[in-house]
């Protein structure tokens, strides 16, 4: 699983914009918190900067299908890293066309 989040951060740097299936809006989209989505594994974290994520947490896929409320319990792990490091106002919003825009 290692490699596949390796191969992930990859894409994530050599790609215009990452592929739909691996990157996902948490609701309530308001939070501003993003899901990543590699194989095996769920990574949780939010956009500084246009083309930037920063990832916070994660778990196995496996757990967030078992553990009840697992995926928000994350969320609110990002919101209160977010908070801790007082970063409220470097968080972007919008959609993966507001993080990642397509090039003029």
């Amino acid at each position: 699983m290692g490699e596949h989040i390796d191969q992930m951060l990859c894409d994530l740097r050599c790609s215009e914009r990452p592929a739909a299936g691996d990157l996902r809006r948490m609701i309530p989209n308001s939070d501003k918190i993003w899901k990543f989505h590699p194989p095996g594994v769920r990574l949780y974290g939010f956009a500084a900067a246009k083309g930037s994520m920063v990832l916070v947490t994660g778990a196995m896929e496996r757990q967030t299908k078992t553990i009840k409320n697992l995926n928000e319990r994350k969320r609110d792990e990002v919101k209160a890293f977010i908070k801790s490091q007082h970063l409220e106002k470097c968080v972007l919003s919008g959609d993966i066309l507001a993080i990642y825009p397509p090039k003029a």
